[in-house]
C-alpha cells in the first residue's frame, strides 16, 4: 500500500465577509482569493505525518485550517484553527502541526509589509492502494 498525501494547495474561498480590505489596524489585511493569487507565496512547506494508526486502518479524510500571516511571513500559531475536517478531528492534529511550520513570503502592499488575516489551506489525507 503507497500513502499518497496531497496538499491541495488551492486556499479556499471565505464565504462570508472576503474581502480586501484594513481591518481597525492599517498593518493588516484580510485575505480574499484576488488578494492572494497576486500576494501571497508560499514558500516552505511541510507536509503532515499520516498517523500509523489511521494509515493501518485505512482512513482516509481531510482537513481545512485557517491562519494568519505575520509581518516576517510565518504562521501565527496561536491564530491556527480547523474550520473544517471529515472525518471530524481524526486528522486535526496532524494539519495544525504543519501549517505551524509553513512560511510565507512577507505580503508588501503599497511598499509596506501586512499582516494577512482569513488564510486557508486544506490537507488532503488520502491512502492509494
Amino acid at each position: 500500500m503507497e500513502i499518497r498525501l496531497v496538499l491541495i494547495v488551492f486556499i479556499c474561498l471565505y464565504i462570508t465577509g472576503c474581502t480586501l480590505g484594513l481591518r481597525s489596524s492599517s498593518d493588516i489585511v484580510r485575505w480574499s482569493p484576488e488578494f492572494a493569487e497576486k500576494n501571497i507565496l508560499l514558500l516552505v512547506f511541510v507536509s503532515p505525518r499520516y498517523p500509523k494508526e489511521l494509515f493501518d486502518q485505512n482512513v482516509a479524510g481531510h482537513v481545512i485550517v485557517d491562519f494568519t500571516i505575520q509581518k516576517d511571513g510565518a504562521v501565527d500559531r496561536n491564530s491556527i484553527r480547523v474550520i473544517n475536517s471529515m472525518p471530524e478531528k481524526v486528522f486535526d492534529a496532524a494539519a495544525v502541526r504543519a501549517a505551524s511550520l509553513l512560511k510565507y513570503k512577507p505580503v508588501k502592499i503599497n511598499g509596506e509589509i501586512k499582516t494577512v488575516t482569513g488564510v486557508k489551506m486544506r490537507y488532503a489525507f488520502t491512502l492509494k492502494k
